[in-house]
């Protein structure tokens, strides 16, 4: 089972997919389900952006997985609490689009009720080699929050970006940083020198749609020099694990 962990509902850079187009594309690359987030509750309204993912998730239910965007400025902890009681299974945050750092005071109330919840943390990070991308998840913050809340699943989405090798490294030491490979330029070690670090089992697919088409990371999968077990891990069973979600496969 092939599982997408970063995916978005939205108009994004100009791209928009309707709901059946979503699911033709991940029909079209067999992808059994894609876990969203909404571009407008990123940008603009949380609210009516998760709504928006709601209503996927109803009409797909089997395909959809919802991640709850919070954003730190309106009320994050009850809009988490909210969606999660709809069925949402991830929570997501972007530091950088709602202009707020990683290690804010704001963000530790959706940590605390992830760790009680048992659902994974997505959040968006890095950017080019300059430091100023870093000013909103900075390679500090994300060890303090893996030592804080070391039973909280915390997914780095994209893994860093353009200092992906660098968070390669910060993430190894801990057992609850998992590496999104979602990123708009593929590198064609990059998996390849992430599972030799921390393990296929906390290497995460992720494609970014509907900015980008699934094609690139399931290439960059399939191609990487690692085995075959790797790969599967890597497609789709750990997000199932981290989903608790039954191997019926």
């Amino acid at each position: 089972m092939i599982i997408d962990v970063h995916a978005h509902l939205g108009i994004f850079a100009g791209r928009s997919f309707g709901a059946q187009q979503f699911i033709e594309t991940l029909d079209r690359y067999e992808i059994a389900k894609s876990c969203v987030s909404s571009v407008e509750a990123l940008y603009y309204c949380a609210v009516s952006g998760n709504d928006a993912v709601l209503a996927l998730m109803e009409q797909y239910p089997e395909r959809i997985i919802g991640f709850c965007v919070a954003n730190p400025h309106h009320q994050p902890l009850a809009e988490v609490k909210r969606c999660l009681k709809k069925g949402f299974k991830g929570i997501k945050l972007h530091p950088w689009s709602h202009n707020y750092h990683l290690s804010g005071s704001l963000y530790r109330p959706v940590f605390e009720e992830a760790a009680q919840q048992c659902i994974p943390v997505l959040f968006h990070s890095g950017g080019t080699l300059k430091a100023s991308d870093f000013k909103y998840a900075s390679f500090d913050a994300i060890v303090a929050l893996a030592e804080e809340y070391s039973m909280v699943d915390i997914i780095i989405g994209h893994m860093g970006l353009g200092r992906w090798q660098e968070t390669i490294e910060v993430a190894a030491p801990f057992k609850n940083l998992y590496l999104d490979i979602t990123m708009s330029l593929p590198h064609a070690n990059r998996v390849e020198l992430a599972v030799q670090k921390v393990g296929a089992e906390r290497v995460l697919f992720g494609t970014d749609m509907t900015l980008l088409d699934p094609a690139v990371p399931l290439g960059l999968i399939r191609g990487s020099k690692i085995n075959q077990e790797e790969k599967s891990l890597i497609l789709g069973k750990n997000m199932m694990r981290l989903l608790h979600m039954e191997d019926t496969q």
